[in-house]
């Protein structure tokens, strides 16, 4: 028992028993109790403590006293409320059906007519309360409940009781009422004082979320979300939904208004209108541009802003001389993150460019066709435009004369024109990155493979890829090329081994003789027609220094122009587009999670650019090591010591999936080459050569070596593939065929006896997808035993061979599960325990969570991003950025 509940029962003693925890919303953590006096399981709310020490025990019960009257068959009611112990606590009916929040989650869209039912019942509670002066104001699918069929409306009033009583120390602490989605433009912007209007708002938000499966305004930052709910254009549920009635829509239209006086007058009036076919309001917004920006039209009507303000400082910005005059700058706060945004300027500043990903995709993973897509908004004009063809891009860049596009989609380089037509493919299967359009007609690409590190150029119109004459060194990797006019050469960001941003930097190459040379140190650079190279460093200075287009040298010292950027860019007019936060870098966190969840991170400190994962404890479980991809795609192998925290690196290349051997002295790993692999391994502490186990490995002919798992004294490796199971003997390279079965199988793991092997099998049902069972080994055809009811991934051993450990998607999340076996002439599974779900930020692979398990199962080993605070991004342009230029660096032309 939590020592929350230990107080609580000490508190209320005698009055109610409290049993459990139940969940926790925005302003109380929920729990099972009994009401000893009645008999009978209530729902205790206790408000969160730093709610109660701003409200104040008694402004709080004044206030929820004039909630407790409320009786509708759609209300739940208030049973009880008090103070104990500091304690500031209300009780209501312990309702076991589900809210209309899980319905949601488990159904997305619920049918018209009974998304209107649910709506029409709520709306009827509303008026009743707020004849009797209640105004809710926190109407979210959480709050409403399903009792016997029928959609009853929680926590009425409580919002009010909360915001009266805190009154403007609420706000002075930070603490807001309402949940941001459903929250109105007056609830937004810190309104106390809203009524009825407001709760009319939320259901309209309500109702359109039944209807098309998402709220009205979408975001990944609350404040996000309220800067669109301010701002942002009217929404239309039929937009998404055809199935919606002109009623129904022309009914969330006027209740989504963003004035309260244009909305319906009562919560009735909102009821009736859902009920008349022949009801209307204004017109639907049109179908501009920006409307058939799909999943990602949020984010994309969020840089309106960032647009009106380009439009007027850009809209004089004619092709001939730089302009004279004063330097300015002019603020730009779009209402929602940059991080889901990249920005691009034609040279001549005619046009802007944004790769938009759509708001519920997970940053940092690979864009599929449905993620993104680039948006172009010309010079004096408001509206952006989408480019056909152009979606699940990653990076983009303008041709020289801003008429064309090239941008890279997966592993495929693209061109398209802006004035219409079909995207040219121009380049296929090369990992290609950063690209730059040269005025030579040719792109200039970085590569993204560590067998290629190198630029490549390719004719804008299609035809083979070359390195760049400079560039080809193995082992130095160069990046984010930028092509010097009359396509003289080029800048390009450059490292070794392992990519740090502190680290990298700045060299020029000389296209005629192959020749480059070091510059500064930067992670980015520009050169602009002012005379100067404008460049970033790891550390967010934007940095200046004149350049010789002749000799490619610096003819001033560099000096600091800015502190606190993440990006820029510059324009041939002189025009400036800073982002100003905190650089982009991913930070990572090793962490033990005990069996109820609770996590413990370990202070580790990781390079910047590691993407570390597939944590392996060794079998004495004092080391872990790591698999890191680099920014080259190359992979560092790490081993890790627990108790000190130091490191050690192993292997760097393309080494994956390792192991241990069962005396701990070595480490063992797959060697992936394009298309083959082998089997190696190396000493733990990094001394000696890597040692060859097989030898090279074919790709079979029926499909992949998907990998598995050395059996425990290191003779063979269990894999599975496309049609089955197979073992491959060290030393001998030979695939020995185990199963055959047309379904692809994965992650064969054998138990710490090797008498039981453990894998991921494909599923029938495409809602399951894998399952997990456990077959004897080595003769595999003699048994079948389902360990997983349904889906099933990342299957792991305890070190006894009692548990077996595995994930799937549940709820939230990736939850972790520990099957409980017996393994001994034979295997049963004696019962399947759920444990925890992950952190937020854990590091997910081939469908599950990344981990492994310590020697008696108590804790378990993973690996997760940081999840970072919302940032205060903000753009400014600055405009006759020459001028500025001249005056604080000097040189130039």
């Amino acid at each position: 028992m939590s020592d929350s509940v230990s107080r609580l029962n000490g508190a209320l003693s005698g009055r109610y028993t409290v049993e459990r925890e139940l969940g926790e919303g925005g302003m109380a953590t929920v729990y099972l109790a009994k009401d000893i006096k009645h008999n009978r399981n209530v729902a205790l709310k206790v408000l969160k403590p730093e709610l109660a020490a701003v409200v104040g025990a008694e402004r709080f019960l004044a206030e929820i006293e004039t909630t407790a009257n409320l009786q509708h068959p759609n209300i739940l009611p208030l049973y009880d409320s008090g103070e104990a112990d500091s304690f500031l606590y209300y009780v209501m009916p312990y309702v076991e059906g589900e809210t209309l929040r899980d319905k949601l989650d488990t159904e997305r869209q619920l049918p018209v007519d009974e998304a209107v039912r649910i709506a029409t019942a709520v709306a009827n509670a509303l008026d009743f309360a707020h004849k009797h002066g209640v105004v809710h104001r926190d109407i979210k699918p959480g709050n409403i409940l399903f009792q016997g069929g029928q959609p009853v409306v929680g926590d009425f009033g409580i919002a009010l009781a909360v915001g009266a009583g805190g009154g403007a120390r609420l706000t002075e602490t930070g603490l807001s009422v309402g949940t941001p989605y459903y929250m109105s433009p007056e609830q937004a912007t810190g309104d106390q004082t809203v009524g009825a209007r407001s709760d009319i708002y939320s259901l309209g938000c309500v109702l359109y979320e039944m209807l098309v499966g998402d709220p009205p305004y979408l975001g990944s930052t609350a404040q996000a979300v309220l800067g669109q709910i301010i701002s942002g254009k009217p929404v239309t549920a039929t937009e998404h939904r055809s199935a919606v009635p002109a009623h129904v829509d022309a009914a969330i239209r006027k209740a989504l208004e963003k004035v309260p006086a244009d909305r319906f007058t009562t919560a009735a009036d909102f009821a009736a209108a859902l009920g008349n076919t022949t009801f209307r309001h204004g017109e639907a917004p049109a179908a501009a541009s920006v409307a058939s920006a799909g999943p990602w039209k949020p984010t994309a009507l969020a840089f309106a802003a960032l647009s009106v303000v380009l439009v007027g400082v850009l809209a004089n910005s004619g092709l001939g001389p730089p302009p004279s005059g004063p330097v300015e700058r002019h603020p730009i706060e779009p209402p929602a993150p940059l991080e889901r945004v990249m920005v691009r300027l034609s040279r001549d500043g005619s046009r802007i460019g944004y790769r938009i990903i759509r708001p519920d995709f997970p940053l940092f993973e690979r864009l599929g066709p449905e993620d993104s897509q680039i948006w172009v908004r010309e010079r004096g004009v408001l509206d952006l435009e989408a480019i056909p063809g152009t979606q699940g891009a990653a990076e983009f860049t303008f041709s020289p004369d801003g008429n064309s596009i090239a941008f890279i989609v997966g592993d495929t380089v693209k061109t398209v024109s802006l004035e219409g037509g079909r995207p040219l493919t121009v380049l296929v299967d090369e990992p290609a990155m950063t690209p730059d359009w040269g005025d030579d007609g040719y792109l200039y690409l970085g590569s993204s493979s560590s067998e290629r590190p190198h630029v490549l150029r390719v004719p804008a119109t299609g035809g083979e890829a070359t390195p760049v004459p400079g560039t080809e060194d193995q082992g130095v990797f160069f990046e984010m090329p930028w092509v010097l006019p009359g396509s003289r050469g080029m800048l390009g960001r450059l490292y070794h081994d392992v990519y740090d941003e502190e680290l990298t930097e700045i060299w020029a190459v000389d296209f005629e003789t192959g020749s480059r040379h070091y510059l500064v140190h930067g992670i980015r650079a520009q050169y602009i027609a002012s005379g100067h190279i404008v460049y970033l460093t790891g550390t967010g200075q934007l940095m200046a220094a004149g350049f010789d287009l002749e000799s490619l040298q610096l003819t001033t010292d560099p000096i600091v122009l800015e502190e606190g950027l993440f990006g820029f860019l510059v324009s041939d007019r002189g025009d400036l587009i800073a982002g100003y936060g905190a650089p982009r870098r991913q930070d990572y966190q090793v962490m033990w999670v005990d069996r109820d969840g609770t996590m413990e991170v370990l202070d580790w400190t990781f390079r910047p650019g590691e993407s570390n994962y597939d944590p392996t404890l060794s079998p004495d479980g004092s080391r872990v090591v790591l698999t890191s991809q680099q920014r080259d795609s190359s992979f560092l192998v790490k081993t890790w010591d627990l108790a000190g925290g130091t490191s050690q690196i192993v292997a760097q290349g393309r080494y994956r999936h390792t192991t241990w051997s069962a005396d701990g002295r070595y480490v063992g790993m797959i060697e992936w080459a394009d298309s083959s692999a082998r089997f190696v391994r190396i000493r733990a502490d990094g001394s000696g050569e890597i040692e060859p186990l097989t030898e090279v490995i074919p790709e079979p002919e029926d499909g992949d070596v998907w990998p598995g798992s050395w059996s425990p004294d290191d003779t063979l490796f269990v894999i599975g593939n496309r049609t089955g199971l197979a073992a491959i003997p060290a030393g001998t390279g030979v695939v020995d065929t185990l199963l055959v079965t047309g379904k692809q199988h994965g992650q064969a793991t054998l138990s710490p006896d090797g008498r039981w092997l453990a894998y991921v099998e494909e599923d029938d049902d495409p809602a399951v997808a894998w399952r997990i069972f456990v077959r004897p080994f080595p003769n595999v055809n003699d048994e079948k035993i389902p360990v997983s009811a349904g889906q099933g991934y990342e299957p792991r051993w305890s070190r006894d061979g009692r548990t077996l450990y595995f994930v799937r998607f549940e709820g939230p999340g990736v939850q972790l599960l520990a099957a409980s076996v017996r393994a001994g002439t034979g295997f049963s599974v004696l019962r399947v325990e759920p444990l925890f779900y992950p952190q937020t930020g854990s590091i997910y692979l081939g469908g599950g969570w990344s981990y492994d398990a310590n020697a008696d199962g108590s804790r378990f080993i993973g690996v997760r991003r940081l999840s970072t605070a919302p940032r205060e991004d903000r753009l400014v342009l600055t405009t006759n950025f020459f001028a500025e230029l001249r005056e604080r660096v000097g040189g130039g032309s």
